[in-house]
C-alpha cells in the first residue's frame, strides 16, 4: 500500500488525509 503524502495542516486534502487514523496520530504527534 502506498503512502500518501502528508500536507501541511491548512492545505487542501487535508481533511482526506485525517481520514486515515494512522496519518491523523502522526500528525498529531507532530503538533504537540
Amino acid at each position: 500500500m502506498a503512502r500518501p503524502v502528508i500536507p501541511k495542516i491548512g492545505m487542501t486534502g487535508g481533511s482526506d488525509v485525517f481520514k486515515q487514523p494512522e496519518i491523523r496520530g502522526t500528525l498529531y504527534l507532530k503538533s504537540i
